[in-house]
C-alpha cells in the first residue's frame, strides 16, 4: 500500500494511513454540524433494489429501523490491488436488498426537521461510525466520501476532523469528493481549513457542468488537491460504437492529463485520476489505449510519457461490500 509522511507538529514521520492524533481545529462555539449528501452510479445487480422512488414514511421508517448503511467500492490500481475505498450510502432491506441513493436522496432534501436535525443530519448519525470503524480497522487504507454543495463549509469540514482525531484516525486517509451539483468552488478560507486538517480534496464528476478545467486550475496551487474522478459518461463512450463520441471522450481526457502533469511539473506532487464505471474487460482496455493515445501525443511534443497516477473502480474489478475483507 502507498505510505504517506504526515507532520503533526512534532516533525514526526508516520507511514500509511495510521492512527493520528493532530490539535484540533476550532471555528466557535456553536454545535458543530456535519452535512454530507451521499452520491452514487446507479448499479444493476440482482441485489440492488431500482424499482421506485422511496415515500417520506418508507425512509422515516428505515430510519427508525437504522437500515442505512454504509457499503465500500474498491478503487483499485492496473495490477488489481485495491488502493483505497468509497462509501456509499444504502438502505438495507429486511430481505437484504440494497436501495442506492438515486431513490431516496432527493426526498429526503425536502423532509422537514425532526427534532431540530435534518433527515441527512439523522442518516449521517447511523452511517460515518460505520465509516470511523472501517477507517479504524483499516488503518493502512485510504478512503473516500461524497461532498454535496451543502457540505463544504468550515463547520461541517471541521465537524468531519473532530471524528476522526477523536478515533485517533489520521485524517490524511480520507478524501473528499467534491461533486458537480458544487457550484462555487470553495473559497480560499475553507480550502486552508481543509488543507490544515490534512483531508485530500478530489473533483468528482469530471466533464459534467462545473467539473470542469477551470476549477482544476483554481484549486492546482492547494497541496491537499490531488484526484481528479471521470464523470461515468466519459467511460461510457469509450466504447461507443460512435467514432465522434469516442473521440470526444479522449479529448477529454487528454485535456485533463496534460493539465494534471502540468501541475505535477510545477508543484512537484503526485496527481491521480480514477475511471469509474470499469463495467468490462473491453472497458478497461479502451482507458489502456487512451493511456497510450496521450502518451503519443506527449511525444509528438517532445515530452515524456505522462506522470499521472491512473485508478479504477467499477464491477470489472471489484464490487461495492459492506465488510472489508484484509
Amino acid at each position: 500500500m502507498p505510505t504517506s509522511e504526515i507532520n503533526n507538529g512534532e516533525n514526526k514521520e508516520v507511514q500509511g494511513c495510521m492512527p493520528f492524533s493532530p490539535k484540533p481545529l476550532s471555528l466557535s462555539k456553536k454545535p458543530l454540524d456535519l452535512k454530507i449528501f451521499y452520491i452514487t452510479e446507479k448499479i444493476h445487480n440482482k441485489n440492488i433494489e431500482t424499482t421506485s422512488f422511496l415515500t417520506e414514511e418508507e425512509i422515516e421508517k428505515a430510519l427508525e429501523e437504522k437500515k442505512f448503511i454504509f457499503v465500500f467500492h474498491g478503487i483499485c490500481n492496473a495490477e488489481d490491488e485495491v488502493v483505497k475505498y468509497e462509501a456509499l450510502v444504502r438502505i438495507k432491506t429486511d430481505d437484504n436488498k440494497l436501495i442506492t441513493p438515486n431513490l431516496f436522496l432527493e426526498v429526503m432534501k425536502s423532509m422537514p426537521e425532526k427534532d431540530e436535525k435534518t433527515v441527512i443530519q439523522q442518516m449521517e448519525e447511523q452511517t460515518i461510525p460505520q465509516l470511523l470503524k472501517a477507517m479504524k480497522q483499516n488503518p493502512e487504507m485510504k478512503f473516500s466520501i461524497n461532498f454535496e454543495k451543502e457540505g463544504f463549509t468550515e463547520e461541517s469540514i471541521i465537524s468531519l476532523e473532530k471524528q476522526l482525531r477523536e478515533n485517533n484516525i489520521n485524517p490524511k486517509c480520507l478524501t473528499i469528493e467534491m461533486l458537480e451539483s458544487v457550484k462555487k468552488t470553495p473559497d480560499q478560507n475553507i480550502l486552508n481549513i481543509l488543507n490544515d486538517t490534512g483531508m485530500q480534496l478530489a473533483i468528482d464528476d469530471f466533464g459534467v457542468d462545473y467539473s470542469t478545467i477551470d476549477r482544476v486550475r483554481i484549486l492546482d496551487t492547494y497541496p491537499n488537491f490531488s484526484y481528479v474522478k471521470f464523470d461515468g459518461w466519459i467511460i461510457k463512450d469509450l466504447t461507443s460504437n460512435k467514432l465522434q463520441a469516442k473521440q470526444n471522450s479522449m479529448n477529454v481526457m487528454k485535456e485533463l492529463v496534460v493539465e494534471l502533469d502540468r501541475i505535477i511539473e510545477t508543484e512537484k506532487r503526485p496527481m491521480t485520476v480514477i475511471a469509474e464505471f470499469v463495467k468490462d474487460e473491453e472497458t478497461f482496455f479502451a482507458l489502456q489505449e487512451t493511456q497510450k493515445f496521450i502518451n503519443a501525443e506527449r511525444e509528438k511534443a517532445n515530452k515524456g510519457p505522462s506522470q499521472v497516477q491512473w485508478l479504477f473502480q467499477g464491477y470489472h474489478f471489484s464490487e461495492p461490500v459492506q465488510n472489508i475483507k484484509k
